[in-house]
């Protein structure tokens, strides 16, 4: 008896119990396609803006060879794919099973720690890779050079140390890290310690004369020998030119 009509349904992706194992030993590069993954990461809260234009920098049009992996998106593709029990797209990404493990994290409010996080990170390498891939099979026009990586991915939002190290124990190498900084803010820096520098200078050199002054115009002079002088002339006959010579005798 033929099937009915419409009773063929494309199964859903089943969940790979191996799927720890085969993610942590992926490929994610080979001969025909590589990728330079790079870590952003800023200095301090105010290179954020920094960040931000980076990131629409990035997401043009034309930066087709460009990919953000962020802190955000990577929460959404968790809430996307996480749930066990929502129906998964006909072309979930392989090893989503990762997403699972974070979501029940997150749902007891606990934090997803860094060696789940480093896998976290590779199955959307792996999504990315593949997606490039299916890219360059559709393009006609070859006018990509041949040399350098095949794609570059800016890691943005992520600060623990420790994912360099988890990331490269399942094979993902991250080729730089690359530390955003303002310069303005910099030199504000540089100029307001050299403006420290000078005051203290000139407070230095204004305080040396008004002590030397001191020094010099102490009133603490010895009177003995201009008293004596006066004791031999009588009251009645002081005058101001006796005076003064005594000062000068003094």
């Amino acid at each position: 008896m033929a099937p009915k009509k419409g009773s063929a349904k494309k199964a859903a992706a089943a969940p790979n119990k191996n799927w720890e194992a085969g993610l942590a030993t992926a490929q994610l590069e080979e001969e025909s396609w590589r990728a330079c993954v790079c870590l952003v990461v800023g200095s301090s809260g105010e290179d954020e803006e920094l960040m931000e234009a980076l990131a629409l920098a990035v997401q043009r049009p034309q930066r087709q060879l460009f990919t953000l992996l962020t802190w955000d998106n990577t929460l959404t593709k968790i809430h996307e794919l996480g749930n066990p029990k929502t129906k998964k797209p006909d072309d979930v990404p392989m090893f989503y099973e990762v997403t699972e493990s974070a979501m029940l994290l997150l749902d007891a409010g606990e934090e997803i720690p860094c060696d789940l996080m480093a896998k976290i990170l590779k199955f959307q390498l792996l999504d990315i890779k593949a997606r490039d891939q299916q890219r360059r099979a559709a393009k006609q026009a070859n006018d990509e050079p041949d040399d350098g990586p095949q794609h570059y991915v800016l890691v943005l939002g992520f600060y623990q140390p420790q994912l360099l190290g988890l990331l490269d124990a399942i094979g993902v190498h991250v080729a730089n890290v690359i530390k955003l900084c303002s310069e303005h803010r910099k030199t504000c820096e540089v100029r307001q310690e050299q403006q420290r520098t000078s005051e203290g200078n000139e407070q230095s050199q204004s305080m040396s004369p008004d002590l030397d002054a001191e020094t010099k115009l102490s009133t603490d002079v010895d009177m003995r020998y201009y008293s004596n002088l006066l004791d031999l002339v009588p009251p009645e006959a002081c005058s101001v030119p006796l005076i003064l010579h005594c000062v000068l005798e003094q």
